[in-house]
C-alpha cells in the first residue's frame, strides 16, 4: 500500500504556503475563511448520490451552536467553530448565539453526558432557533431524534453523518493533512522513531493515526510508529495529566517526534515532548506557540471554515441536506508553518510537503482511511472497543 512519488511533478508553492510565508505572518481564522468562500461553491461537496441541491429564498436567521464543554476557549475544536461563526456574524450582522450544558438552566443535577447534551439541543430549538449547529459528534444521535420533530429547524452536524431530510453533516479528509504531517515527521526525525497519541479510541482517531503513518513511511520505509490512545468513554479527551504520561512512554521508547490528536489531553502531550527535548506535532489549530522552536507544526482542521461556509450557505439561500467533505481543496485541512518552527523546516521539506499535497489532489497519492476500510495497513489497531460514555 506504499503510495510511490515517481512521476510526480514539482509543484509550485501553494497559495496556503505563500500566505504563510508573507510578511504579515499567519492570516487571522476570519479573513481566510472569507478569502476561500469564492472558491468552494465550484469544488463540489456533495457526496456521490446525495440529495440534490435546492435553492430558496435568502435566510434570515439567528443560529445556535452547541457545545459539549463549557469552556469553550480551552478546546481548539470547539473555539475554531465559534471563530467561524463570528466571521460570519461580523460579515453579516446576524447574531450567534453558543449553548454550552453549565449555561443550561435545565440541566439536570447528576444526569449524565447524554442527557446534558439533549438539553442544550432542546433549550437551543424551543428557544425558537431556526438554524442549530452541533459543534462534535456527541449530539448526532440526539439530532437524529430531534430533527424528524422540528421539520423546519436547519440542523448542521459538525464532525459527524446524520441521515435525516433536515440535517447538513459537515465532515473532514482529516487523513490528508495526518499524511502530510506523518510525512514531515518522517523528515524531521533522528532516531527513525515516532509517536502518536489519539484521544478516545474510535475510528475518527485511528483515521488520523494510520494516516500518519502512511505519510511517515511512504517518506522513510524504515520509521516505526509506536501509539497510546487515552481511553474509550469521551473523558479521554480531557486528560492532559495522562496525555504527558503516554507522551514520556513514547519518549522512553526513543520516539523523537510525537502527533497528537487527543484534544485537551494533547496539551499535556506537547508539554511533555517538548519538556523531554523532542518535537511535537498539534492538531485542529496552530499550536506551534504552546512550545516555539520544539512543535514540529500542526494539523489544521479547519472547523472554522466549515461552519463559516455553512452558514453562508443557508444565508444565500443555498441549503443541501447530505453530506459534505471538506479536505485540502477546500482549505479545511492544512498543515501550520509560521515564525515559531520556520526554523525547523528548511525549504526542500516545504517543497515536499507542496509535491505531496499536489500529489494527493491529482490522486497520484491514496491516502488510507480507516473510518472507511475498518482496518490499517500500518497498524494492527485491534478492535474497537464499545461504544459508552
Amino acid at each position: 500500500m506504499r503510495s510511490t512519488m515517481q512521476g510526480i511533478p514539482r509543484f509550485a508553492s501553494s497559495p496556503a504556503r505563500n500566505v504563510r510565508r508573507g510578511k504579515q505572518g499567519w492570516v487571522t481564522r476570519a479573513l481566510l475563511a472569507v478569502a476561500l468562500t469564492a472558491a468552494v461553491p465550484a469544488l463540489g461537496w456533495a457526496d456521490p448520490g446525495m440529495r440534490a441541491k435546492t435553492r430558496n429564498t435568502p435566510f434570515v436567521f439567528g443560529p445556535a451552536l452547541l457545545f459539549e464543554v463549557d469552556d469553550i476557549d480551552s478546546s481548539a475544536f470547539e473555539k475554531a467553530a465559534l471563530d467561524g461563526a463570528r466571521s460570519f456574524s461580523a460579515l453579516n450582522g446576524v447574531p450567534v448565539t453558543p449553548y454550552t450544558p453549565g449555561g443550561v438552566a435545565q440541566r439536570a443535577q447528576g444526569a449524565d453526558d447524554n442527557e446534558r447534551f439533549r438539553a442544550v439541543a432542546q433549550a437551543a430549538v424551543q428557544a425558537g432557533h431556526p438554524v442549530v449547529v452541533g459543534v462534535g459528534y456527541a449530539f448526532s444521535a440526539i439530532f437524529d431524534s430531534l430533527a424528524p420533530l422540528y421539520p423546519n429547524v436547519r440542523f448542521i452536524m459538525l464532525d459527524d453523518a446524520v441521515q435525516q431530510p433536515n440535517v447538513e453533516s459537515l465532515l473532514f479528509r482529516e487523513e490528508e493533512g495526518a499524511y502530510l504531517v506523518g510525512a514531515l515527521a518522517a523528515l524531521a526525525t533522528r532516531s527513525g522513531r515516532l509517536g502518536f497519541v489519539g484521544g478516545r479510541d474510535i475510528a475518527l482517531i485511528r483515521k488520523f493515526g494510520c494516516a500518519f503513518m502512511q505519510g511517515a513511511r511512504d517518506q522513510r520505509p524504515d520509521v516505526s510508529v509506536a501509539w497510546r490512545m487515552t481511553g474509550t468513554t469521551s473523558l479521554a479527551w480531557f486528560d492532559p495529566t495522562r496525555g504527558a504520561r503516554l507522551a514520556r512512554e513514547l519518549v522512553a521508547g526513543g520516539a523523537d517526534v510525537i502527533f497528537h490528536a487527543a484534544g485537551q489531553t494533547g496539551d499535556g502531550v506537547i508539554q511533555a515532548t517538548t519538556g523531554a527535548g523532542r518535537l511535537a506535532i498539534g492538531v485542529d489549530v496552530n499550536q506551534n506557540g504552546q512550545a516555539p522552536g520544539r512543535v514540529l507544526t500542526s494539523m489544521l482542521k479547519r472547523t472554522d471554515i466549515a461552519v463559516f461556509l455553512a452558514l453562508k450557505d443557508l444565508s444565500e439561500g443555498h441549503w443541501t441536506p447530505g453530506v459534505r467533505r471538506l479536505g485540502l481543496r477546500e482549505g479545511a485541512v492544512d498543515w501550520a508553518l509560521d515564525e515559531n518552527n520556520i526554523p525547523l523546516i528548511p525549504e526542500d521539506w516545504q517543497d515536499t510537503l507542496d509535491r505531496l499535497r499536489f500529489a494527493i489532489l491529482a490522486g497520484q497519492v491514496r491516502v488510507a482511511n480507516y473510518e472507511q476500510e475498518g482496518r490499517c495497513a500500518f497498524a494492527d489497531f485491534g478492535p474497537l472497543p464499545p461504544a459508552t460514555e
